[in-house]
């Protein structure tokens, strides 16, 4: 399957703890969006394949909707 194929999943606090690990799960079968705050973190995700980091504030309104208007759809959201 291309990456383009795959599921689209979203995790939220994707770069640490919990979320980093359900991340590395998602990733095997799904195209995951890492989102987190922490650049630094979100940056050694960047080698792992099938996942897109992305330092994203959800507190942001504004940078949240321009983010899920970037996505044709949504499979799988872990918050």
């Amino acid at each position: 399957m291309t990456a383009s194929a795959l599921p689209v999943a979203i995790v939220t606090g994707g770069n640490s703890g919990i979320g980093l690990e359900t991340v590395k799960l998602l990733a095997a079968d799904h195209q995951v969006y890492a989102i987190g705050r922490n650049q630094q973190t979100l940056q050694a995700l960047e080698q792992v394949t099938n996942v897109i980091p992305l330092a994203l504030d959800i507190t942001d309104f504004a940078a949240v909707a321009a983010f899920t208007a970037t996505l044709n759809r949504v499979d799988v959201l872990v918050h």
